[in-house]
This record gives structure tokens, C-alpha cells and sequence, in this order.
């Protein structure tokens, strides 16, 4: 059986906002309908300006990584594929939240759906058309739900740059 891999790429976005009064953070939930053979593995890498790469075996589904605000309360985005393994990076399933919005003194969470309706077909993946499949951007932010409170498989701390499994 061939491994699923997930890499997902945090990146600031330029844009400043007040400073945060309390917990800021974002909890972006990465579920998948994929049947996903064992044992899955999950590549996550970080941010070009130092957060270093972390890679999962076998994680859970659904994924959930947290992100917490910089110094500032500027956006990010992240770029998550679901890969069979890691040496041929052959890709299943594409997506990318862009523009993902920090509340001072909120913890939201946001659902990226990886859906097997949006698989790629070899090197070309589902055109932007479908809006199950496309980018999220500016996604609608929700507070936390208590099934996702408190847990997370990845957290990555913007202000420190570095992501700790």
C-alpha cells in the first residue's frame, strides 16, 4: 500500500493590525474522504524564512494544525497537499487557504476539506471551477468547536517561526 503524505506551507502575509490582547491563534481543521491506505504520511513544511520541515506517519484524520499570530496580527496562508509517498511526491489532493485572518483574542478554526472528488489525475489537478476543490481565500473563520478544542498534531508559531509536531 502506498502512503498519503500531507504538505502544508504556512507563510506570512505582509499586513499589520494591532497588537493581541490573549490567546490569537487559528486551528485549520484538514479533513479527507480519501480511503487512505497505511500507513499515511503527512510532510509539513514551514514557512521559507525558518520554520523546518516536519513529517507524520500514520497521523490521525482529521489533521489539526494550529497556527498562532507573529508579532503582528497579519495574515497567512497555507498550502496543504495529500501525496502517496514521499520520494515520487506524486500529488492526490491540492489546496491552499490564503488571506487566513487572526482576531485578537480569539481561537477560530477553519475546515480545508481534501476531497477524493477533487483528486489530480496525474500532474493535473481539478481546475479552480469547483468550489469543493478550489482555493479558500479570505476563508469565513468559526470558533473553535469543543471536538477540536485543545488538541492539535501540528502547531506553528508564527512569532517564533518553527513548527513543533
Amino acid at each position: 500500500m502506498k502512503p498519503i503524505v500531507l504538505v502544508a506551507v504556512a507563510l506570512p502575509l505582509a499586513c499589520g493590525s494591532a497588537a493581541p490582547s490573549g490567546p490569537t491563534e487559528v486551528r485549520v481543521i484538514v479533513e479527507s474522504d480519501l480511503a487512505a491506505p497505511d500507513p499515511v504520511a503527512f510532510l509539513v513544511a514551514g514557512t521559507a524564512d525558518g520554520l523546518s520541515d516536519t513529517t507524520f506517519e500514520s497521523p490521525p484524520l482529521p489533521f489539526i494544525i494550529v497556527v498562532e499570530h507573529g508579532s503582528t496580527l497579519e495574515p497567512f496562508s497555507i498550502h496543504v497537499e495529500l501525496l502517496r509517498d514521499l520520494v515520487s511526491g506524486n500529488v492526490l489532493v491540492l489546496r491552499n487557504l490564503v488571506d487566513v485572518q487572526f482576531v485578537s483574542g480569539q481561537e477560530l478554526m477553519v475546515a480545508l476539506p481534501m476531497l477524493a472528488k477533487c483528486a489530480c489525475q496525474g500532474t493535473a489537478c481539478p481546475q479552480p471551477g469547483d468550489p469543493d476543490c478550489a482555493d479558500l481565500t479570505a476563508p469565513a473563520l468559526s470558533p473553535v468547536d469543543p471536538a477540536f478544542a485543545g488538541t492539535a498534531d501540528l502547531f506553528i508559531d508564527l512569532a517564533a517561526h518553527q513548527a513543533v509536531p
